[in-house]
Formats: C-alpha cells, structure tokens, sequence
C-alpha cells in the first residue's frame, strides 16, 4: 500500500477553527498564513511564503482552504511541483489555462479537485438520503443560508458551493440563475434563485462565519427535510460581526481533504472540466454586474 503524501494548507486567520481541526485529526506538515492576523496553531510550522510551505510537502497535498489574488498562480505552481491540488472553492482559468493545466497535471501525474465540501457536511448525507425517498415525492423548493466571510471572492465560493450543493441535492439540471449582490464596505450580501429541474431554490451568502449548512430546507411534493439551524451551534456576537461556532463534529473539512488524499493516492491525473469553470466563472461576473448595477442579473448558463 503506497504512503500518504504529505499535506500543506493555505489559509486565513479567518478560518483559525477550521484548521485547527484539521490540524488536530489530520497530519499536517505546515500552513500558509494569508492575511495580516496570525494564524496561531501551536506545534504546527506556519509560513508567510509559498515557496518554502512547499518544500514541506513535495510530491504531497497542498489545499487551498480561501482564496486570493494570486491563487491561480499557486495552483500552477504546485501542479509543476507534482503537487496535488485541492481547492475548497473555483480557480477561474481561461480557456487556454485550463488547457495548459490538463495537460501539466497529465505530465505529472497531478489531481487538482474544487469544491465539493458539502458532501460531508454533519446533516447533508440525512437530508440526501430522506430526500430520496419515495414518500418524500419530487423535490419542489430548496432554501438555504450560508456565511461567505468578508470580500467578493470568499462570497464567491460559498455562492457556488450553495449552487453546487443544490445541483447535487435535487439532482436535477440547472435551468437558469438570477443573482443580486449588495456591499457594505468589504461585506458582501448574495442572493440567487435557480430553476433546478422543476424546482425553485433560494440560496442567501451572508458577510458572516456560519456553519457549512445553517438553515437548509427542502420541500418535495410529499414532505419537508431540513437541518437544525442555528440550534445546532454556539453564538458569539461580536464588536462587527455575529459568529457561529459549529460544534466540532460538524466541521467537514477532515472528512473533505481525508478522502481527497486517498482518492488522490495511485489515481491519474484529473482536472474540474471546462463546463464547470464555465458557469463558476459566469457566476462571479454576474455577481459583479450585479454589484455594479443594482440589479437582479441573469447568470450566463
């Protein structure tokens, strides 16, 4: 059986918890501070440099756990390293971007995966399973809010991943998206409705720190699913903002990169496709006119 490789994260003070855990239940070999605010984890070396977090990890894992500005160049940097890549939200590649990393991840022998964390969300696989159940009937309204932190990019990530989830949930094609952005200062409000199927789903992206999967319900023709909200997490207000901590058995990321190491292990090379950065990437530009304009902006599909 071939060893696991090694794991590096990158990440802000933001998302102190977070790593933490994943500091905690999974070997780390060392984190990548983004960010002003030290990231504070005891035994665990942190760097303020790319460069030197890599040479912890070489021929490992390096997961991107926020993004930024140069974030695109980081992901190529590892793949040319033999590194494997996973990305808790888009990259945004070009047309000839994404071509380039299919074919330096096929030379490597390289996996760069995005996203996806939902899947291990404490109540997501409960509300799947009850939903496909044959008393639950067919899936008609789908409701959900989730914290996307500060900035246009972290709302970003967490608006696709809403999207994403909802894709996955109903298991329905995606018919058309609206999106309304608002801003105060750095604090971004996001609002979308989507036409999954034959289903309507309203998904909220507050300026907040909420746990993965706060205040998810789904209406089928025969039933309703949904999770324990704010119930289920301790509350902290805080001078500017409001910040709920899951307990810790809700925290997916363990689970999230644990599978990606192992799946990672032995596998060929393998990149998200082109379709899908179509739509992330449309996403954000319909975010943007819409922050722009004031106005509900339909989503290029």
């Amino acid at each position: 059986m071939p060893s696991l490789p090694s794991i590096a994260l990158v990440a802000s003070a933001s998302q102190k918890e977070s790593v933490q855990v994943l500091c905690a239940e999974l070997e780390i070999a060392g984190v990548m501070n983004l960010g002003r605010t030290r990231l504070d984890i005891g035994s665990i070396p942190v760097f303020d440099d790319l460069g030197v977090l890599l040479q912890h990890v070489a021929s490992g894992v390096c997961c991107f756990l926020t993004p930024y500005s140069s974030l695109k160049r980081d992901v190529f940097r590892c793949a040319e390293q033999g590194i494997h890549v996973l990305s808790a939200g888009p990259i945004g590649l070009t047309r000839p971007e994404h071509s380039k990393l299919v074919e330096l991840t096929e030379k490597r022998g390289v996996c760069v995966a995005t996203g996806g964390i939902f899947r291990y969300g404490n109540h997501y696989g409960s509300i799947r399973e009850q939903s496909r159940k044959p008393a639950f009937g067919d899936a008609v309204y789908l409701r959900h809010i989730r914290g996307g932190g500060h900035g246009l990019l972290p709302a970003w990530w967490a608006t696709w991943d809403a999207v994403d989830m909802s894709l996955d949930l109903i298991g329905e094609e995606l018919r058309f998206m609206l999106a309304s952005t608002t801003k105060d200062r750095s604090r971004h409000h996001v609002a979308v409705t989507a036409s999954i199927g034959k289903a309507t789903a309203q998904l909220l992206v507050a300026p907040a720190f909420l746990p993965l999967h706060q205040e998810l319900l789904l209406l089928g023709s025969g039933g309703i699913v949904s999770t324990e909200g704010a119930a289920s997490s301790s509350l902290v207000v805080r001078q500017d903002d409001i910040h709920l901590h899951p307990h810790t058995g809700q925290f997916p990321e363990p689970a999230w990169l644990t599978s990606f190491v192992a799946q990672s292990v032995g596998s060929g090379a393998s990149t998200p496709s082109w379709e899908e950065i179509v739509r992330q990437t449309n996403l954000l530009r319909a975010m943007r006119r819409a922050l722009r304009t004031s106005t509900l902006t339909a989503v290029d599909l």
